[in-house]
């Protein structure tokens, strides 16, 4: 599927030929928006003339950076490792640096990158066409011609607007915050003994979608159920846990100025298997 980047070097001293640039992959679809229960998702295709790449970019409720999926045929027979990956425009020059993991679904035969905490500004104000080229340390370069990079922003804004809609949450007061409320640690606010008794020992399992409101110091304030699990147990200690845990860097305004906010976020209760 990918051209490895090859430096031939002619056995005669007087000639070095130039490394072969990876393929360009062109866009095959538009960018399609998906409404999760916990994200927006916007997903393309993209093919090349050995096989085809698709692009999945995930922003979730609480609007701290986005997930960048790439899905590809593996080049290799090792299931998973990480490293780095570089990204980069070549029109513009723009680079940015992230730690990305690499997935080998076996039974698929697809190999899954991702990169948590993308920044969706390296890919906003870009020219209409460029090329994004992904190097790694133990894979083959990766290059897809960009277009309708300005539809990306708009479609996760109207998609996170949507969502926050069904809610009942205003998306204009969270448009309208310099800052958003930045979560301190928000994986160690639940752990798995944290389990109720009672619900493990009846198999009860289910997603909680929750609000939290926050003052001016970063504290919870209260947790509001949104969407419950269906077990009034699980939404109950969730929210418990979630109070007394829970703590953040205050929302700003445009004034720069520490304002309450809200927060908004799910956590799946699920038993061990």
């Amino acid at each position: 599927m990918f051209r490895t980047l090859l430096i031939v070097l002619s056995i005669s001293s007087c000639m070095i030929s130039l490394p072969v640039r990876a393929e360009v992959y062109e866009p095959h679809s538009p960018w399609n928006i998906h409404y999760g229960e916990t994200a927006c998702d916007l997903k393309r295709i993209f093919k090349g003339k050995t096989g085809q790449i698709q692009i999945q970019i995930s922003q979730a409720f609480d609007l701290g950076g986005a997930s960048f999926y790439l899905t590809t045929a593996p080049v290799s027979k090792e299931r998973y490792w990480e490293a780095d990956v570089d990204f980069s425009i070549d029109e513009t020059g723009a680079k940015l640096k992230k730690n990305g993991s690499f997935l080998r679904i076996r039974n698929e035969n697809l190999l899954v990158w991702q990169i948590y905490g993308f920044e969706l500004d390296f890919l906003e104000d870009l020219p209409n066409d460029v090329t994004l080229r992904l190097k790694s340390k133990k894979y083959p370069e990766l290059a897809l011609k960009l277009t309708g990079m300005k539809s990306i922003s708009n479609a996760l804004e109207q998609c996170q607007r949507n969502l926050y809609e069904t809610f009942g949450v205003d998306y204009s007061q969270i448009e309208s915050l310099l800052r958003q409320p930045e979560p301190n640690n928000p994986g160690r606010w639940l752990k798995a003994l944290d389990y109720p008794s009672t619900a493990l020992r009846r198999g009860f399992e289910g997603t909680v979608h929750f609000m939290l409101a926050i003052d001016t110091e970063g504290q919870t304030e209260k947790c509001i159920i949104l969407r419950s699990s269906g077990h009034k147990s699980l939404d109950d200690h969730a929210c418990a846990v979630l109070e007394k845990r829970s703590r953040f860097i205050p929302a700003l305004d445009k004034r720069g100025e520490k304002v309450a906010s809200t927060w908004i976020s799910s956590v799946r209760w699920q038993i061990p298997k």
